[in-house]
This record gives structure tokens, C-alpha cells and sequence, in this order.
């Protein structure tokens, strides 16, 4: 109904009108038939599977978290060939993590290193990439000691061998691009905890339509519209 600096009145179906402070809003999207919307989660571990009989990941008030070294879980969200994905991981101590998309439904290792993998490596997050004995690397940020976060947007197109990572606000950060022998898209992701601890705080999947996101000034508030055009 209106925004202003200070906040956001809205008019919930449920609730009635109520007010949202502005520095808790990150971003609204326009939901229409939520077609485009493939998962939306974290629930727990609700989807995910251990290849250990004995269970080493726990729920953590509905986020996936984990402090046993070489551990992982794997999970099958239907990523499409194109697809937007979002995720937020926090850990209390100096990460290790390897956090692969498009994986198949298995733990073949092979087929593992065939998908698109954020790494740690030394002190920094890496976005990397091996198609038979075509391979592509590109650092995407610092990783500091001691507890942190990560949450970024990754821009996936399986068929093509293309992923563009952006920052929530819109800042592109590292980009990749491994071209497949043949179009093929797997649906799944895993995510390993090397060393450390991880937690799996946030994971939007949506469909992306293949077009790179357009330059804006990631620091002003802005509406996209339907057009693709950007008002800020």
C-alpha cells in the first residue's frame, strides 16, 4: 500500500494491514502463479540423503547443519537445464565446504566432478567446473577465518556449460563457462563439509529464462519490471 523510508504498509489477506520495517526487507518478488518457483527452503532435512548409515547431519531449526568432516548429503530439488538459484550458508569456524549444483541422483564421484561446484580454497570461495578435459575456474570472494556467511545468486545453464554468480543485491562476482558435449541437466545438490562446520541457512531454486541479468547500481533501490526495464 506504501513505502517510505522508515517502512512498508502492507495489506495481508490473513492478517489484515499491518508494518514492516524497511531495514528488515531484503527484496519482494512479484509472485503471480508462482510458476516459475521450483523449491523453497531449507525444511529441515526433509529431501536430503546421507550415504552414511549412521546419521552425521542434524536439523537445526529447520536448516541442514553438520560438524563431522567429510560428510555430506545430497538431495534431489529438480533444478531445470536453466535455473536461478539462491543460497545462504553461515559456519561458526573457518569453512571447507564444497557446495555442488547439478549433481545426479547417486555418489558416483566421477559424475560429481562433472557439476557446477563452489569450493574453499585457502582463504578464498572459488566457482569451478570439469567437463572431460575442458575445465574453468574463477574466484568469486574472500572467505575470512573464524564465523561467517556467505549468500549469493548463481545464473545455471546445464546445456550451455554457463553459471554467472551475483551478489543478493545484483553485483556480478564470477562467472564460468564449460562447454558440454552433449546438452544434459541433472536435477540435484550436495553439499559437503570438508573440515569445520556448515549450515545450510536459505535455497531458492526458480527458473531462469536465459537472458544475463541485466548492469545495475547494486547499491539504489530498484524496481525490475516485467519488460526486463529497471526503475530506481
Amino acid at each position: 500500500i506504501n513505502l517510505t523510508n522508515d517502512q512498508a504498509e502492507l495489506e495481508v489477506a490473513r492478517l489484515g494491514r499491518i508494518h514492516v520495517k524497511r531495514d528488515h526487507i531484503r527484496r519482494m518478488y512479484r509472485w503471480g502463479s508462482g510458476a516459475d518457483l521450483v523449491y523453497l527452503g531449507p525444511n529441515g532435512l526433509v529431501g536430503w540423503k546421507e550415504p552414511a548409515a549412521v546419521k552425521l547431519w542434524h536439523d537445526e531449526g529447520g536448516q541442514p547443519q553438520t560438524d563431522k568432516e567429510g560428510s555430506y548429503i545430497r538431495g534431489d530439488f529438480g533444478i531445470p537445464a536453466q535455473a536461478v538459484i539462491e543460497f545462504e550458508l553461515f559456519w561458526k569456524n573457518k569453512p571447507d565446504f564444497v557446495l555442488a549444483l547439478g549433481v545426479e541422483d547417486n555418489d558416483d564421484e566421477a559424475a560429481f566432478k562433472r557439476s557446477y561446484r563452489f569450493e574453499v580454497w585457502d582463504n578464498e570461495l572459488v566457482l569451478r567446473c570439469e567437463l572431460g578435459r575442458e575445465a574453468d575456474v574463477d574466484t568469486v570472494q574472500s572467505i575470512a577465518s573464524g564465523s561467517g556467511r556467505v549468500h549469493l545468486v548463481a545464473y545455471l545453464d546445464q546445456e550451455k556449460g554457463r553459471m554467472l554468480v551475483y551478489s543478493p543485491n545484483g553485483k556480478p562476482l564470477s562467472e564460468i563457462s564449460v562447454k558440454p558435449r552433449k546438452p544434459i541437466a541433472h536435477p540435484g545438490i550436495r553439499l559437503t563439509n570438508r573440515k569445520g562446520d556448515v549450515r545450510l541457512e536459505r535455497l531458492r531454486i526458480t527458473r531462469w529464462d536465459g537472458v544475463t541479468p541485466r548492469e545495475v547500481y547494486p547499491d539504489k533501490v530498484r524496481l525490475h519490471r516485467t519488460d526486463g526495464s529497471i526503475v530506481y
